[in-house]
């Protein structure tokens, strides 16, 4: 029986069913049946609500088998086009073919576009197809078939993140389909997501409609993922169209058609897009802002305020993991946010960080009732803000607007604070090559890691050791979680840095690739002593295994005989410490080395004014045993001479945390708590 939708967002109702439908025909996945159930349960109720609800639970699970089928698909589309190439039953299956692109060209356009944005999402197929009225065909539908391509090439088009492929003039006939011609269809292009739309002049009532048909956009990408025709009525079209109706003589009538059912396609095209890639894909909607930009739809703006309000609404109950759903609201109320008055989106994103930071607390049996609660005690470091605020930015970036247009002052105070780096870290990396290419290559591709990151800021220590840090505003970004401020530290083993580069501050743009100097007094204003105790910390400890003299027993040299076979100050403390080992430093041999002998013997021998320790890792070619040298730091100073604590372990191999601690690197530095 045809289903009268009085508005768009109803007729989106229909396309989540399409949806879920697909998601639940998984026969592996006995979650997706159960939800197919509550659905159609909640359709035939019209709980409108209850269907979103279950809408948005479907997520997590389909965005898994999303990830799997992507990669199915792939496989499928190479092998099909091989295959259908050499098939000769494929003859057959075009016999009903009726479209004048041939199913092998669509796939092909397919595949380019996912080998294109293998990271982003699969396009969507898109198809008008002539109705069952002559006259309409003749008249209106032509103008109808161009405006939509114009607008699918314009705002959704392959290069976009929500790509949109409409085939203008691809039906073959000037006929409405038949049900063979869809059969062949669906069963030629069961693995690309297509929407089929028919205007459709119902012979009881000669009234114009719309037949809506989907397959292939839910996770699984069966045969059977294919819904029966849907009957979608429009209520507020200007005239009641009919199949007597003259649009050839009344051009105020052919006119009035256009305005009429050009805005409503463009509208259900954008709906269903949306819907599918946020279902699918976890991308933000683009739509409400096309529904602010473009007159012609501007009358549906209501029902798409109400549409994707539903969406944002995270019911109680829900099964979706929680920071999965948190990102997913985030990324509805910024697509949204066009559409809804300030005071709306800022309750939505007081709303969430409640909830985060109740998430975050949840095993202290304290609770935080309102955004006020939260600012009061958003100092005291307990909540790790670091992967909410990336998720904001992330998808604030993107719409081109700041921060503070999305969050109430409170919120606002909370995020900034949340932002003031708790203490600083190193990473150190240990590079063949000294091109300043290959540094700043690697600062453009791991700009991402940091928040909001405009810019990456280095020196060039000596003539083999690089300090660098990504800034924002000249201000060194959050890079990991629990606010930390990362400064890189790139030593070249194999030669030296160009000298032309010595003793100046460099600054490159992660925008426009561009790198710029600064003078030493721009630069401490700036960053006062920040870079440079970096350099007499770490840094200094490899300036100091360098520079150091023979010394006796305490010489970082050890034997003297050794010194011309030491290629840099790393391996210096190694030799030092070997050539010492259960002399001037005692030595522990053990079967498996963990960081566990570290921290008990730190425990033991911590001096007063120590507030790091070292490890240096090596290698012992005699006895071929692997050798991890523990010594003590403070401040700018490294404790390894005299009486200072420190120790040898030697070891036939050591375990997963102890490479996970090293990441590549022959030195690492823990800090000791105070």
């Amino acid at each position: 029986m045809p289903i009268a939708i009085g508005t768009l967002a109803m007729l989106v109702g229909n396309v989540g069913l399409q949806v879920f439908n697909n998601w639940s025909n998984s026969r592996q996945n006995d979650k997706l049946q159960q939800k197919r159930e509550e659905f159609e349960r909640a359709a035939r109720d019209h709980q409108t609500e209850r269907m979103w609800q279950i809408l948005c639970e479907g997520q997590a699970i389909t965005l898994e088998l999303e990830k799997k089928r992507q990669e199915e698909r792939l496989k499928e589309l190479e092998s099909e086009m091989a295959q259908l190439l050499k098939n000769l039953a494929y003859q057959q299956t075009i016999s009903n073919w009726p479209l004048s692109v041939l199913p092998i060209v669509m796939k092909n356009q397919a595949l380019g576009n996912l080998l294109a944005h293998q990271n982003e999402s699969y396009a969507m197929h898109c198809i008008l197809t002539p109705s069952n009225c002559p006259s309409f065909n003749k008249h209106v539908f032509p103008y109808v078939e161009q405006s939509l391509e114009s607008y699918c090439n314009q705002y959704w088009s392959a290069d976009s993140s929500h790509p949109v492929l409409f085939y203008s003039g691809a039906w073959a006939s000037n006929d409405a389909p038949t049900q063979p011609q869809i059969s062949s269809m669906q069963a030629a292009l069961s693995n690309l997501p297509t929407m089929l739309i028919t205007p459709f002049f119902r012979p009881c009532e000669d009234k114009l409609i719309f037949q809506v048909r989907m397959w292939g956009v839910g996770a699984t990408g069966d045969n059977h993922d294919f819904q029966d025709i849907w009957e979608i009525e429009p209520t507020d079209f200007r005239h009641a169209y009919s199949t007597s109706s003259d649009y050839d003589k009344k051009e105020h009538l052919l006119d009035e058609a256009i305005n009429d059912i050009v805005p409503y396609l463009q509208c259900l095209i954008g709906y269903m897009a949306d819907t599918y890639f946020w279902s699918s894909h976890g991308i933000t909607p683009i739509f409400p802002t096309l529904l602010i930009t473009n007159n012609a739809s501007k009358k549906y703006l209501n029902e798409g305020r109400d549409y994707y309000s539903k969406l944002i609404e995270n019911p109680e109950g829900s099964n979706i993991p929680f920071l999965f759903s948190l990102q997913q609201k985030i990324k509805i109320i910024i697509g949204n946010s066009v559409l809804q008055d300030k005071n709306y989106i800022t309750q939505q994103f007081d709303d969430i960080i409640l909830s985060y930071c109740n998430y975050c607390i949840h095993q202290d049996n304290k609770t935080y009732d309102t955004i006020e609660s939260v600012s009061h005690n958003v100092t005291s470091g307990e909540i790790p803000f670091y992967p909410l605020i990336k998720t904001i930015y992330e998808n604030i970036v993107p719409f081109s607007k700041d921060i503070s247009y999305y969050l109430s002052d409170t919120a606002y105070k909370i995020i900034m604070s949340s932002l003031i780096v708790n203490k600083e870290s190193y990473e150190l990396f240990e590079i063949d090559q000294c091109e300043i290419e290959d540094i700043l290559s690697f600062a453009y591709g791991k700009k991402n890691d940091a928040i909001e990151a405009d810019s990456f800021v280095f020196i060039i220590w000596n003539t083999n050791l690089i300090i660098a840090t990504y800034c924002n505003n000249m201000s060194p970004c959050i890079y990991m979680k629990d606010n930390h401020a990362r400064f890189f530290i790139f030593r070249c083993n194999n030669g030296s840095f160009d000298c032309n580069w010595n003793e100046l501050y460099y600054n490159y743009n992660l925008q426009n690739k561009k790198i710029s100097k600064m003078d030493k007094k721009t630069f401490e204003e700036k960053f006062g002593q920040r870079f440079e105790k970096v350099g007499r910390g770490l840094g200094k400890m490899f300036d100091a295994a360098t520079s150091l003299r023979l010394d006796g027993d305490d010489s970082v040299w050890g034997d003297q005989n050794q010194e011309s076979q030491v290629g840099d100050a790393t391996q210096r403390i190694v030799t030092f410490f070997i050539a010492n080992a259960g002399k001037t430093i005692p030595a522990q041999r053990v079967e498996n080395m963990t960081l566990q002998f570290v921290f008990d013997w730190v425990d033991k021998n911590v001096p007063p004014i120590a507030d790091k320790v070292y490890i240096v890792k090596g290698y012992n070619d005699a006895p071929k045993k692997h050798v991890f040298c523990v010594f003590f730091g403070s401040g700018n100073e490294i404790l390894i001479k005299g009486s200072n604590p420190r120790i040898c372990f030697i070891t036939d191999q050591f375990n997963d945390e102890m490479k996970q601690t090293f990441n590549n690197n022959n030195i690492c530095e823990i800090p000791l708590k105070k």
